[in-house]
């Protein structure tokens, strides 16, 4: 990683993504709600629920993950070699960015909040340990061990190093997003209000046709 500059763009990345399905989702997480299927049968289905903690494939996160995994190789697509640590490291960063990006999803979701992120409100998180989801711990003590073996690899204490300021700068960012939360669910609510929208007054009939 390029120090501050990748720490900025990841903290600033994973708020931006959390916003976006926030006015996707609403209060209604996992898109419970939203015109996409939900499978829990089949080898497929079932692999990716003993994977993900009991939750069922749906097509908006089969599409999804993905899409936001293949965004953290971009840098290869602007001359960044590719090595087997490197590729190690982007999979630290992302399993630690994955449990940033969800915790800011409720922390800034005014259906939840911080208050309402805990056991028993939260469906789609079945086991916790303590005040987190069995997930996020698994995922940054995953980030930690394929840092501290890609700086093996590279003969570098960097990878690791990077990893843990990483980690450090989400935990500020979760922070800042708590001390700033109640102002963006006042905008949230303001924005959402009927009187807001607009789109009544848009012209959205096709174009007649020749």
């Amino acid at each position: 990683m390029n120090g501050v500059v990748a720490v900025v763009l990841l903290c600033a990345y994973g708020a931006l993504v959390a916003c976006v399905e926030i006015e996707i989702e609403g209060a209604h997480g996992w898109a419970e709600l939203l015109p996409t299927w939900y499978r829990v049968s089949g080898p497929i289905s079932r692999l990716y629920g003993l994977l993900s903690g009991g939750r069922p494939l749906t097509g908006y996160h089969l599409f999804m993950v993905p899409a936001l995994f293949a965004s953290f190789h971009l840098p290869i697509a602007f001359g960044v070699p590719w090595s087997f640590a490197w590729e190690l490291t982007i999979i630290a960063v992302w399993a630690a960015w994955v449990p940033y990006w969800d915790v800011l999803w409720f922390i800034l979701n005014p259906a939840y909040g911080l208050r309402g992120f805990r056991p028993g409100r939260v469906w789609w998180h079945r086991n916790w340990l303590g005040p987190l989801p069995t997930d996020y711990i698994v995922g940054v003590v995953l980030s930690v061990v394929l840092a501290g073996i890609a700086s093996v690899m590279a003969d570098s204490a960097d990878a690791l190093l990077d990893q843990l300021m990483l980690l450090g700068s989400f935990a500020v960012c979760v922070v800042l997003a708590i001390l700033l939360a109640p102002a963006y669910h006042h905008w949230y609510r303001h924005t959402h209000q009927p009187d807001f929208d607009e789109r009544e007054g848009v012209d959205r009939r096709a174009a007649p046709g020749e």
